[in-house]
């Protein structure tokens, strides 16, 4: 399967990590084993100017997405989506990445329903809904 560079800011790994594992959230076990297994990189800090309003991981988040050499900010999170979008930064939502990656490898739906399922406890009930009616051929074209 074809892979990403995927980056968080030190601020997001404190957010998710330490604090999701202290609220007992399920994908902040997720996002320590990705770090460990070196499938996460953590970034330093940028002196990108952000506006208020941004909790500390966003901020770091936007900054980074601000200075540029990233394809795309990817979360499911719709404040932070149009935060981002209104700062004209890329943005996509965490299925969108499966059903890129499953149509460039050509994989059968059903394979692609199952990468999609395995993420379904991380992404908000509409993001699977549509996606999973994407790939069952379901979902309305313009």
């Amino acid at each position: 399967m074809e892979t990403f560079e995927v980056f968080i800011p030190a601020e997001v790994e404190r957010e998710v990590v330490e604090e999701g594992t202290r609220l007992g959230h399920p994908d902040a076990l997720v996002v320590a084993e990705n770090l460990d297994q070196g499938k996460l990189q953590v970034l330093g800090a940028t002196t990108e100017t952000v506006p208020i309003g941004f909790s500390d991981g966003d901020r770091a988040l936007a900054r980074h997405a601000l200075s540029g050499g990233y394809a795309a900010v990817v979360t499911d999170d719709a404040w932070l989506l149009e935060r981002l979008k209104a700062h004209r930064v890329s943005v996509t939502v965490p299925a969108a990445i499966l059903l890129a990656i499953g149509r460039k490898q050509k994989l059968p739906a059903p394979e692609v329903l199952k990468l999609l399922e395995s993420l379904r406890p991380y992404v908000s009930p509409e993001e699977f809904v549509t996606f999973r009616l994407i790939v069952e051929g379901k979902y309305p074209r313009k």
